[in-house]
């Protein structure tokens, strides 16, 4: 197969893949896929949060994970903590208002990985904060369709 099928194989694959998860939950509204969207943002963030305390980094270079990490005081790490911790109680709740919260929070700790890799790690990448940092990108697609879930369907109640 050579590299042009190949691609279009993915790209129409993908297509097909967004144009289901549209379908499903952009143009559709609910009670039960706001739940499931919160409880799969919920999930993801505890995923990540357990990444939080394994090795980051490989035994010859320290074997640090987050929390050491975050002990030793490095701002980034603190905010994505910070924000990851703050975005696991917001999903906790049901409360939509604090769902919005969760959902930015989720947001800003993807950022703050992202930050964290690049000035702790610049030039090489270690498995778990890549790890991380694809969970909380692939959530923030989550959460983005959470958002639009809460604001199209509950958008003028008050929460």
């Amino acid at each position: 197969m050579t590299e042009f099928w190949r691609q279009f194989a993915f790209w129409a694959v993908w297509g097909v893949v967004c144009a289901v998860v549209f379908k499903h939950f952009y143009f559709s509204h609910s009670l039960t896929k706001i739940k499931g969207l919160r409880l799969t943002s919920l999930l993801l963030d505890l995923l990540v949060l357990v990444l939080f305390f394994v090795p980051w980094f490989t035994p010859g270079t320290g074997g640090e994970t987050g929390w050491q990490l975050l002990l030793e005081g490095h701002p980034l790490i603190i905010a994505y903590f910070v924000f990851l911790v703050a975005s696991i109680v917001f999903f906790l709740s049901k409360i939509f208002i604090l769902m919005k919260f969760g959902a930015v929070s989720h947001i800003l700790a993807s950022i703050f990985i992202f930050t964290s890799i690049f000035t702790l790690m610049p030039g090489e990448f270690y498995l778990t904060p890549v790890i991380s940092a694809l969970v909380l990108l692939a959530g923030n697609v989550v959460v983005v369709l959470l958002l639009h879930q809460v604001n199209t369907k509950f958008g003028k109640r008050k929460s």
